[in-house]
């Protein structure tokens, strides 16, 4: 018993000696000059010239007329989404709008296209069934959709100037 004593009184010992003690682990804050990598460092500060992003041609051109004797008097394609066509015939404007399309195709909707009336306007159907049939043929001519998905779609150079030849905005 007084050799069981003894031993563990010395395994005691030896345990607080800093030569048989396991070794510490550092547990303090980095330096204060340490370097610390900010993530906004990390972010683009200027669109690279190779994404640039490029959009199909629009097979509806302004002062265009259709078939019917409809007029194209303005494409607004401001949004990579949807186009807006405004036609007029015989003094009467109404909007069609061309969508990209997100199911599946049917008697409004082509494989990247859905056309449908613009908010608030109510085209006539002759004029959306003649518009639905360029938009049935273009799709099979096309090599890139005019209209793109963007919704949800994370673009880092949103916004960004360009970048010169040193990658620096210009």
């Amino acid at each position: 018993m007084l050799r069981l004593a003894v031993t563990l009184g010395l395994a005691a010992a030896l345990a607080g000696c800093h030569w048989f003690a396991a070794p510490a682990t550092d547990t303090a804050a980095p330096a204060a000059d340490a370097p610390t990598e900010d993530p906004a460092a990390l972010l683009p500060k200027c669109r690279p010239a190779d994404a640039v992003e490029s959009r199909g041609e629009i097979p509806f051109k302004e002062g265009a007329t259709t078939a019917s004797g409809w007029t194209i008097s303005k494409v607004a394609a401001e949004n990579w989404e949807f186009i807006h066509l405004t036609m007029t015939k015989d003094g009467v404007s109404t909007t069609l709008e061309v969508a990209f399309n997100e199911g599946a195709e049917g008697d409004w909707a082509t494989r990247d296209y859905r056309l449908m009336p613009a908010p608030e306007q109510e085209p006539p159907e002759p004029l959306l069934l003649e518009t639905i049939a360029t938009l049935r043929t273009w799709q099979g001519q096309q090599t890139e959709p005019f209209v793109k998905k963007k919704k949800d779609v994370v673009d880092p150079y949103l916004g960004l100037p360009p970048c010169d030849a040193n990658g620096q905005p210009t």
